[in-house]
């Protein structure tokens, strides 16, 4: 397969070079992501809440568990 190389335009104000040290920060330092919650609509009112500056019920915030009970 012939491909051309992607000509990438110029953007100020972006390090496009730029690579993180790693991808998991957030759960190296035990930080919630609202990306980390199970289910739209909760991920919705945990932004709300946050975004009131109101706290967040204990559980609203909890991971997807993908563990299989036996």
């Amino acid at each position: 397969m012939n491909r051309k190389p992607t000509q990438v335009p110029e953007v100020s104000g972006f390090d496009l070079d730029y690579r993180p040290r790693d991808y998991f920060w957030a759960a190296d330092l035990k930080v919630r992501l609202p990306s980390n919650i199970a289910g739209e609509a909760r991920r919705r009112l945990v932004r709300a809440l946050l975004e009131a500056g109101r706290p967040i019920p204990d559980g609203l915030d909890a991971a997807l568990d993908l563990t299989i009970a036996h």
